[in-house]
């Protein structure tokens, strides 16, 4: 428990606006899929956090710390925030903020088979082929069945 809150108190004021933010989203995020599907509550993030830049080019490393830090953040207030969110909407809301410091990602939705039988969905984002919020390893059984790069395009309806 203190180390928990001695990595709470080690973060910058940045950080901390940021897990404000995500803690707040998140619910949102979940009416919105609700209300309006994935589709359109994606379109809606995106659109409200367009990306700075319209090149294809990766991220650097800085990027990618950056990327990690803001997944970090985003699974803290998902999982110790008042509404606990589950894979999909950490990753929408983790995608709006990757997009709009300009580092592109894409979101994979997968399914496998549990052993009960029964079939088992996640999803999940990579930046660089690296995923964000999930271990490698947690994803070895995974199918994707769906792949949606931002790559700093706005998606249309």
């Amino acid at each position: 428990m203190r180390k928990h809150i001695n990595q709470l108190q080690s973060l910058s004021f940045p950080e901390w606006i940021t897990l404000l933010i995500s803690t707040c989203l998140l619910p949102l995020v979940a009416l919105s899929l609700k209300c309006f599907g994935l589709a359109r509550t994606r379109t809606l993030l995106l659109w409200y956090a367009p990306s700075p830049s319209p090149s294809d080019s990766t991220p650097g490393e800085r990027g990618i710390k950056t990327a990690d830090k803001l997944a970090k953040l985003v699974s803290i207030s998902a999982r110790h925030g008042f509404y606990k969110a589950n894979c999909l909407k950490q990753v929408l809301v983790l995608q709006m903020f990757l997009n709009k410091k300009g580092i592109h990602t894409t979101l994979h939705m997968g399914i496998k088979k549990s052993d009960a039988q029964t079939l088992q969905a996640h999803s999940w984002l990579e930046c660089t082929g690296s995923p964000l919020i999930d271990s490698p390893n947690n994803l070895l059984n995974f199918t994707t069945i769906h792949s949606t790069n931002t790559a700093g395009r706005r998606e249309q309806q």
